[in-house]
């Protein structure tokens, strides 16, 4: 009796060493970044925001990648406007330049503030559940991948697939969603006292690339 006993815990511990040495079964998911390039693959994208002083804002893309993948979008709020000049490469989506109060109809793209080595990553091509990577011209501002959903509901539209990051900047969290062939569909700004939650949400997208 006293073998048979010893057998048995011997087994149920066997098993448990294996299970522990298992790879789990909801392995993070890895996804291409440039599937989620911000404001790459439509013309215009229409979002409304709550809690800003100018509710409703718009993107255009102005000028679509060229055989660089190098494209420029202007963002306008109604109250100013910012130009900004996007580079896929093959390790991530970048930032080159952006261009405060600047004509969105001129083409910055060759512009020298926009050739030279001062680039921001924007998002890494390899995204996976888990990973941080680091935003910003000075590499300053770590971004977690916090999640990447099967399914996504926002505004009565389902979005497959959709990456989840979150950024902390001073008193603040940013929560940003992207979904494949759209970019960012929804971002948060958190306050950490709780009192602001401004949020963006895309509305409508024209035109495709």
């Amino acid at each position: 009796m006293k073998k048979k006993s010893s057998f048995i815990l011997s087994f149920i511990t066997c098993l448990f060493l294996i299970s522990i040495q298992m790879p789990d079964a909801q392995a993070a998911t890895t996804v291409d970044g440039a599937n989620y390039a911000p404001y790459y693959f439509h013309d215009v994208y229409n979002h409304v925001a709550d809690f800003m002083e100018f509710d409703d804002y718009e993107v255009t893309r102005n000028y679509p990648a060229d055989e660089a993948k190098i494209y420029q979008f202007n963002f306008d709020n109604n109250a100013t406007n910012t130009v900004y000049v996007y580079q896929i490469q093959e390790d991530g989506i970048y930032e080159l330049a952006y261009f405060p109060h600047e004509n969105p109809t001129v083409d910055y793209r060759n512009h020298s503030d926009s050739t030279d080595s001062y680039q921001s990553l924007i998002l890494p091509r390899s995204l996976t559940t888990g990973e941080v990577f680091y935003q910003g011209y000075n590499q300053d501002e770590p971004v977690l991948v916090v999640d990447i959903l099967d399914s996504f509901t926002h505004l009565d539209t389902a979005y497959q697939n959709v990456v989840v990051l979150e950024k902390k900047i001073d008193n603040y969290t940013y929560i940003t969603y992207l979904a494949p062939h759209t970019g960012i569909i929804l971002e948060n700004k958190v306050s950490d006292d709780g009192q602001f939650n401004i949020t963006g949400s895309i509305i409508n997208r024209v035109g495709e690339f």
